[in-house]
């Protein structure tokens, strides 16, 4: 079937500049020199949302916690229990990352793995995720130190026994 030409042309319309022209100089590019002043302000944010981070993690850790005893003495809440364990750790994996808590972040990520597809759990399992949490309060309670306080060497044993231990009682 072919199509018959309509007469009319297919006509170019320009996007408006003006917004382009407000946030960026054709020549110069965006400007990133940053004076001492707006810099300190900067890090005056970050730093104040990594406090909060921090304080909004223990929170969320705290009620995981008390989820944790109620579902490993009744075993009726734990699918409910797990589904909140995914979307925590989840949260926690994602932005622990932003503010620099780089073995939070995977302690988080290995909570959220050996959770994923579970429905069930014995006591060794629940053993595993209580371990996580433990995990994830003790790096909290050491953020205001370098790196968490740990040297390269010991977080890298830290995340290899965790790699280890979910593995075996997955």
């Amino acid at each position: 079937m072919e199509r018959k030409p309509t007469g009319r042309r297919a006509r170019i319309i320009a996007p408006p500049q003006d917004l382009k022209r407000r946030a960026i100089s054709a020549t110069k590019g965006l400007n990133f020199d940053l004076s001492p002043q707006e810099l300190a302000k900067i890090e005056t944010a970050v730093h104040k949302s990594k406090d909060r981070f921090v304080k909004q993690v223990a929170e969320k850790l705290k009620a995981i916690r008390t989820t944790h005893h109620d579902a490993a003495a009744n075993p009726g809440l734990r699918t409910a229990y797990f589904e909140m364990l995914r979307d925590e750790s989840l949260a926690i994996k994602g932005l622990a990352g932003t503010f620099g808590f780089h073995t939070v972040t995977a302690i988080a990520s290995s909570l959220n793995d050996f959770v994923l597809s579970r429905t069930e759990a014995g006591e060794r399992q629940l053993l595993v995720i209580r371990l996580h949490i433990d995990m994830l309060y003790v790096l909290l309670g050491r953020a205001q130190q370098p790196m968490g306080g740990m040297r390269a060497e010991t977080e890298g044993e830290l995340l290899a026994s965790f790699k280890i231990l979910t593995a075996k009682y997955a």
